[in-house]
């Protein structure tokens, strides 16, 4: 299991490591960066992301999001 407060594109990576090895991940809304970042896109669901990595993570992630 995973924790996202916040991040930026190192905790990306790393999320990403973990989305692959299919490790839930919770992120704490409201925290900046990735976390709302993530958030966002899947609340919205864009149906292209651009940046490949958030686009992985988005889509195989098992994410859990927490409100503050």
């Amino acid at each position: 299991m995973v924790l996202l407060v916040g991040g930026d594109e190192m905790a990306a990576k790393k999320i990403l490591f973990a989305v692959r090895q299919e490790f839930p991940v919770i992120v704490l809304k409201d925290s900046g960066g990735l976390a709302d970042n993530l958030a966002s896109l899947r609340k919205d669901r864009p149906q292209f992301i651009p940046d490949p990595d958030l686009a992985e993570i988005t889509a195989d992630g098992k994410l859990y999001f927490l409100d503050p």
